[in-house]
């Protein structure tokens, strides 16, 4: 028996579980209540509107030409890069896109179409890094 327990003090691996446990309740409260609002918010008007309008962005295709500046669609940015605020240049729009394969069908990546090569600079260093994309999410820079 420890001195803290001998003076009826919880020993010190209780008082940690006591803390991860309370840090972890927290976080299930506050996951609920982020779940609880988002379900709010799609079953309103607000999130309707947003959704037909995201809709009629994700369905009006452009077609891309190599060297073109290129930048996500408000509202459809699916991946890292490019950054939101940030642009990319086209290398490649092929007529028959590379499905991918590779995920899960609850996944938001699931046969989708990737027609659209586009470089864009990662890292410190910033390298030329050419990835590929669902061109229906982007749109051309003026």
């Amino acid at each position: 028996m420890s001195d803290r327990e001998s003076l009826g003090e919880p020993a010190l691996g209780e008082e940690v579980s006591e803390a991860v446990v309370a840090q972890v309740e927290k976080l299930v409260q506050e996951r609920v209540e982020t779940e609880r609002r988002g379900r709010d918010f799609a079953s309103s008007e607000e999130y309707r509107v947003s959704l037909l309008r995201l809709y009629s962005d994700f369905s009006d295709r452009q077609q891309f030409e190599p060297g073109q500046v290129v930048r996500w669609k408000d509202g459809l940015q699916n991946k890292t890069y490019p950054y939101f605020d940030s642009v990319a240049v086209v290398i490649e729009h092929r007529t028959d896109p590379i499905v991918n394969r590779e995920h899960e069908s609850g996944s938001q990546y699931f046969h989708e179409p990737l027609d659209l090569a586009l470089a864009v600079l990662v890292g410190e260093e910033q390298q030329f890094a050419v990835y590929w994309f669902d061109s229906r999410r982007f749109e051309l820079v003026d």
